[in-house]
This record gives C-alpha cells, structure tokens and sequence, in this order.
C-alpha cells in the first residue's frame, strides 16, 4: 500500500492591524525626536560657548579689578613712606603695606594667567588655531551686563581683533 500525501498552504492577509499606519506614525515621530535632538545640541553648543565667553569676560574684569587694588596700594605705600620719613609712622606699618602690596601683585598676575587659560579653553572649544592674536572682542566690560545679550551678540563678540 501505497500513500502519498500533499498539502498546500496559501497565506492571505485579510488585516494588518494597521501596521502601515503606525509605522508612518512612528517615523513621524522619529523625525521630530531627531529635530529635537538637533535644537537640543544646538542649544548645549551655544551654552558651552557663552559659558567660555562669560569665563573669559569675568577673567578680563578680574585683572583690571586687581590693577585697581595694586596702584591703591601702590598709592598707599607712597604716602606711608613720606609719613615714615617724617616719624608719624612706623616702619612696620611700611613694610605691613608693602607685603600687601606684594600679594596683590601676585593676584595680578595670577588673574592674568587665568584669563590666557579662558581665552585659551575657548579657543579650543571653538577649535580655533592661533591662541596669541585671538582675543574675544568685548565693548561692554561688565559681565552681568553682558549676559542680557542675544545669542548673536555674543556669538558676534567673539572674533579676532
């Protein structure tokens, strides 16, 4: 006896559940989360850069704070130094003013290396070539003034002179 057995199958889809609808759907979706995803790196960029910007900004203030400090010391010392001469003060408050004097010297020049190594992470950050002639340029010298400022406007500050 012999048998010999056969079938055939056929698949007919009747409904798809819609599955084509939410694909697109869901690519829609994916387009606005890229879109998303761009405005956000946008806006991180542009954060990262006024950050840098307002660093090096507060920096530039800072030494011409301690410049200040420094020829008012250095005022100090003058007059101090006549008074010795004349035996109203003593020469211990001489030498207090001169040590004085001294550390705010060397505020200064701490406060003029930290504003090289702002202008130097911004230069970075904008991957920018020649560190030497590159200083951002700032007309209004007030940092918190500055912040008010549109996007444009900082962006536009930052060149070389």
């Amino acid at each position: 006896m012999k048998s010999s057995s056969s079938s055939v199958s056929a698949n007919i889809l009747s409904f798809d559940g819609l599955k084509h609808l939410r694909q697109l759907q869901y690519s829609k979706l994916n387009k606005k989360v890229a879109a998303l995803q761009y405005e956000k790196a946008k806006n991180d960029l542009y954060l990262n850069i006024t950050a840098y910007f307002l660093e090096t900004l507060c920096a530039k203030e800072n030494i011409g704070n301690c410049k200040n400090i420094v020829e008012s010391l250095q005022k100090q010392e003058e007059q101090i130094s006549i008074k010795v001469g004349h035996g109203k003060v003593t020469i211990a408050d001489l030498l207090q003013i001169q040590a004085r004097l001294a550390d705010a010297e060397n505020t200064l020049l701490s406060a003029k290396h930290n504003y090289d190594l702002s202008r130097m992470n911004l230069r970075q950050f904008l991957e920018l070539k020649d560190y030497k002639t590159f200083v951002p340029n700032v007309t209004v010298v007030d940092s918190i003034e500055y912040c008010n400022f549109s996007q444009t406007d900082i962006l536009n500050g930052i060149i070389y002179t």
